[in-house]
């Protein structure tokens, strides 16, 4: 945990300047505000005392001490105006650091790291929770000040006029702070300010799933994954914020009784003073001074409780933003050699996560410039096998290689420029077709895009768009369907031509027609290619080169599809119970005719 405070601590102390001279101008400004009080309380007191005679009061003395409150007024304004400058300076320079540190960090942490983490959930730490401590500098930190000065200004100059009449008048009041600070920093109150703001961070990312799913949920009259994700996290904002009110309802009011309590104590002692003294004149201005600091005292208290509300917000945001900057970087060894071909190997390879194992001393070989297919059960861990390939993760045992260079001593921009990746859902960039197809090869001329799309069949589609190549697609563009957004995706790899080509289950989402066409589009973009291939459709792979069979964790066999026909059990059922699905499609759609 310490390590995770410091990322966020990092960011703060790199601006401890600004935030000294800002505790600075805060403290000065404070005892000018205070200061008023005190010459007010002389001033009336220099009348009283005269018994309100005009020819009696000193009116050099009145005037003198009008004139020095005038310009503590003055001060105090100049020198709050200065420091919330610079609060305001240091939390945005703040607020800069870390969410220039996220867009760093997000560019070198593991690919793996944004398959556990939702979209919404980072977006929520760039946006609402650098905003929340950029708020907890800017407008906190003065909060703090005033808090812990105001008090002590007050209560030397109460003790300073009276001693019992300064008892009498805050009594009540390290009660109510300590009762309001106790609700508001207690371990409950935390823990349901953090499940709000995870919650809150988790509706974020599934609303966006929601929304997107909606049309096709509406359609079937069914309620998705989706729907029940969204449905729990409203729920969950619902308790927390339950929780909060719940203790803030016992903060608040205890606050306010004990504050309030404690003016009540002002008069018993005024007339205890003036039964003891029959200084009546002597009492008016103490008895006014009072009630006015008595007041005022509430303020600053207030803020300190307020305050204690704001650091739970802190900490939640604080947490979440660490949880980026201190996310696991790809592991880098240093080994001798160099790299001959593009041929994969598994050595001996265990990886997991979420402490379950997924590959258990899986060994394997993909063999340079041919197409090797990856099936088996679902969960057997095809997906992983292939996202390791790409660098997802580094965190596994045992060696994994291309061309008998272990991927751990490569940079990043080695691994990538040697692999492309076909998804089975792409992002699509709302831009225009050319930025998109552009988007792996940004120096490419017009003439190489136009041929990279007429390689991946979506060329003629494309001229039939408004603009062309300049239509506008994506979010707020032209709609395309799953098939043509995946044709868009693979016209990037023919610009990007990297010599590894991965395809997890690319044809998923396309409809038939969409799906000959990519299929098309990849042999071309195969050619010359180590290809792997992740597929449950097994009639895409019988063709393939090299066929691996993962069965828990472990690569069972390989070989062509001649020869696991003849050497693997779990092949041979794979395909009949593939055959029987088919079987039973074809039977079920004649039936219904």
């Amino acid at each position: 945990m310490e390590k995770k405070q410091n990322a966020v601590m990092k960011a703060i102390l790199g601006q401890k300047g600004k935030m000294f001279l800002t505790v600075v101008f805060n403290v000065a400004s404070t005892i000018g505000r205070m200061a008023i009080y005190y010459f007010i309380y002389l001033i009336i007191r220099e009348i009283v005392n005269k018994h309100g005679i005009a020819a009696d009061i000193d009116t050099a003395l009145v005037n003198k001490l009008c004139i020095e409150m005038l310009i503590c007024i003055a001060a105090a304004m100049a020198l709050t105006a200065l420091s919330s400058y610079i609060a305001h300076s240091a939390a945005y320079s703040v607020g800069y650091d870390l969410r220039k540190g996220i867009i760093d960090k997000l560019s070198k942490v593991e690919l793996g790291f944004f398959s556990k983490n939702k979209s919404g959930e980072i977006k929520k730490a760039v946006s609402e929770d650098c905003g929340s401590i950029e708020e907890f500098i800017a407008e906190h930190l003065g909060d703090v000040v005033s808090g812990v000065v105001t008090p002590v200004c007050l209560l030397i100059m109460m003790f300073n006029i009276d001693v019992k009449m300064s008892f009498a008048a805050i009594i009540s009041k390290p009660f109510a702070l300590i009762a309001t600070l106790t609700i508001f920093l207690s371990k409950k109150y935390m823990t349901a300010h953090k499940e709000y703001s995870e919650a809150i961070g988790s509706i974020t990312a599934n609303a966006v799933e929601y929304f997107k799913a909606l049309p096709v949920v509406r359609i079937f009259n069914s309620r998705g994954r989706s729907e029940t994700a969204l449905r729990k996290d409203i729920e969950d904002i619902y308790t927390a914020t339950y929780e909060q009110g719940k203790y803030s309802m016992f903060g608040y009011t205890f606050f306010t009784t004990f504050i309030t309590a404690s003016l009540l104590g002002i008069l018993p002692m005024s007339v205890y003073e003036y039964c003891n003294t029959g200084d009546y004149w002597g009492l008016i201005p103490k008895i006014m001074f009072f009630y006015i600091v008595g007041a005022n005292l509430a303020g600053p208290l207030m803020n300190l409780a307020i305050l204690s509300i704001s650091t739970a917000k802190y900490n939640a945001a604080s947490e979440s933003i660490n949880a980026i900057l201190t996310a696991e970087e790809p592991e880098k060894i240093s080994a001798s050699g160099s790299q001959n071909g593009y041929g994969i190997t598994f050595e001996n390879v265990d990886f997991g996560y979420d402490e379950k194992l997924i590959l258990d001393k899986c060994s394997l070989t993909v063999p340079d410039g041919k197409v090797t297919a990856i099936i088996g059960p679902s969960g057997a861990g095809k997906t992983t096998v292939a996202r390791l390939i790409a660098g997802f993760w580094s965190s596994y045992k045992g060696d994994i290689k291309i061309g008998g260079k272990p991927i751990k001593s490569m940079t990043s921009e080695e691994l990538y420029n040697q692999i492309s990746f076909v998804f089975q859902e792409n992002l699509i960039l709302s831009d225009t077709v050319e930025a998109n197809i552009r988007m792996n090869n940004t120096s490419a001329i017009m003439d190489d895009i136009i041929e990279a799309a007429k390689k991946a069949q979506i060329h003629e589609l494309i001229m039939s768009l408004p603009q062309q190549y300049n239509t506008v697609i994506g979010d707020g563009g032209h709609n395309l369907s799953g098939g043509e957004k995946q044709r868009i995706a693979i016209s990037r790899l023919f610009l990007k031509n990297s010599p590894i080509l991965v395809l997890d289950e690319a044809t998923s989402y396309a409809d038939a027609e969409n799906e000959a066409l990519i299929h098309k589009a990849l042999a071309e973009l195969s050619k010359g290619k180590t290809v792997v291939m992740i597929a449950h459709k097994l009639s895409a792979v019988k063709n393939a080169d090299n066929i691996i069979v993962i069965s828990e964790g472990k690569a069972s066999a390989s070989g062509t599809d001649e020869q696991l026909r003849k050497s693997s059990e779990l092949y041979c059922r794979l395909w009949n119970e593939y055959l029987e699905g088919s079987s039973w499609i074809l039977e079920r759609s004649v039936n219904q005719k």
